[in-house]
């Protein structure tokens, strides 16, 4: 068990504020926390509340944020861009991810998790439609933003998990919790293709902006029904902006030694997990010949697959040690990789059916376990902090795959894109196989 922590009480006892020192007392429990005994079993009502109250908005979040990808080909030549384009559109949305996770440590205590979450759901409907309906220019402030909405997602949701759950169950609840990104690639895979083959594009993305504004609805008193604490500072442009929050990931890193290899590792599995989905049904459509409607059903179908695949890993946790079940999904997502790469025209559609559930399963099933490794590994009391950290690692993979990926495509074509991608699941395979550090 990881230093300071001691046993299942103390995940749901993080101090009222959220942020505070971990205490085992169920009458220093924040108001809205589960009690221990009660909050041992995921089918209990004290521990499916935070857990719907974080799947909810991650969900719609996940949704907007492969609205784009999944309708690529007809989003980039309305707009009068080269296919290629989305890799840089998915690059900019990263990088509104690497800053909030910069920023986080001023944003987040000035917020608070729930209302945080909310706000996100309006800033990302808001987002995805300026770029849908506006010029092109506006992409460049409208993928960022989206980036920036989407990230408030992982602090937000692994510090109410972590003051509402029991930590025996971080990694199914965790893995669960992040079912709800492939569920939401799985909506827009169906209802955006499906909406765009049938009228058009635009109609595609209006129906994804929709759980957006819902989720933003059902958060309203959301935060009274967990207990959640008044902000603990207030919000200062100066703070949010300050250059030095750049350095904040890599002082965390630093005050938590077992996070730096968990970071480095996830670079890798980011690249590949990004450059699969960014570009599928882009590469469906060139490489093997494939309609957009379908190429949009064999994405959602690798987006299903990768629930399936996260709650299976989350109850192999149950049995086995978390690092081994990452270390063998790292392996298949290069395997994954590889498998695209051979992709070629007049295959039979059991076979791509079949390929879409593999790599679904393989390339999207790690990130809730890397949650649950970091929420373990941090000797940082505050979860929030120690998860936005590590994850601007994670997104530092996501906004910088998309570009080089685009650019390895556009000189020698998609499979040595795809190869280049399985090297980085191989790498992070390596790093995730080294001994664990001591100290």
């Amino acid at each position: 068990m990881p230093r300071g922590r001691t046993g299942p009480g103390s995940a749901a006892g993080l101090r009222g504020d959220g942020v505070g020192g971990r205490v085992g007392d169920d009458a220093q429990r924040p108001a809205g926390a589960a009690p221990a005994g009660r909050a041992g079993m995921i089918g209990t009502g004290a521990t499916l509340r935070p857990l719907v109250v974080v799947v909810t908005p991650h969900l719609a979040l996940a949704a907007l944020m492969q609205a784009v990808p999944v309708l690529a080909p007809a989003f980039t030549a309305a707009k009068g861009l080269p296919p290629e384009a989305v890799g840089l559109i998915s690059g900019l949305v990263g990088l509104g991810s690497l800053w909030f996770y910069a920023a986080s440590g001023a944003l987040m205590p000035a917020l608070g998790a729930v209302r945080a979450l909310r706000l996100a759901c309006l800033g990302g409907a808001l987002a995805v439609a300026a770029m849908a309906a506006g010029p092109v220019w506006l992409i460049g402030l409208g993928a960022p933003l989206l980036g920036i909405c989407y990230a408030v997602t992982t602090p937000a949701g692994s510090e109410i998990l972590a003051r509402h759950t029991p930590q025996r169950l971080w990694g199914a609840l965790f893995s669960l919790r992040m079912a709800s990104v492939p569920a939401g690639g799985a909506l827009a895979g169906v209802l955006g293709g499906t909406l765009a083959s049938l009228w058009d594009w635009r109609a595609g993305i209006a129906a994804l902006i929709l759980p957006a504004l819902l989720a933003a609805g059902c958060l309203h008193r959301a935060a009274r029904g967990l207990g959640e604490p008044p902000p603990r500072r207030r919000l200062s442009a100066a703070a949010v902006l300050a250059p030095a929050n750049l350095l904040t990931p890599f002082r965390s890193l630093g005050a938590n030694p077992g996070l730096g290899r968990l970071a480095l590792a996830s670079l890798g599995l980011a690249a590949v997990q990004t450059s699969t989905f960014t570009f599928l049904t882009t590469w469906l459509n060139a490489g093997a010949g494939i309609g957009l409607a379908l190429a949009g059903s064999l994405f959602a179908t690798c987006q299903l697959a990768s629930v399936a695949g996260r709650i299976l890993a989350g109850a192999l946790t149950t049995r086995l040690p978390l690092r081994p079940v990452l270390i063998g999904l790292a392996l298949l997502s290069g395997a994954s990789a590889l498998m695209l790469a051979g992709l070629r025209p007049g295959l039979p559609g059991w076979l791509l059916t079949a390929g879409a559930v593999l790599i679904g399963a393989s390339v999207a099933s790690w990130n809730g376990l890397f949650l649950a490794e970091v929420a373990r590994a941090a000797r940082d009391p505050e979860v929030a902090a120690a998860t936005a950290a590590a994850t601007f690692f994670t997104f530092l993979g996501f906004a910088l795959a998309p570009p080089a990926f685009a650019a390895v495509s556009a000189l020698w074509g998609f499979p040595f894109a795809y190869r280049c991608a399985a090297a980085g699941a191989l790498a992070a395979t390596l790093v995730l196989a080294l001994p664990p550090r001591r100290g």
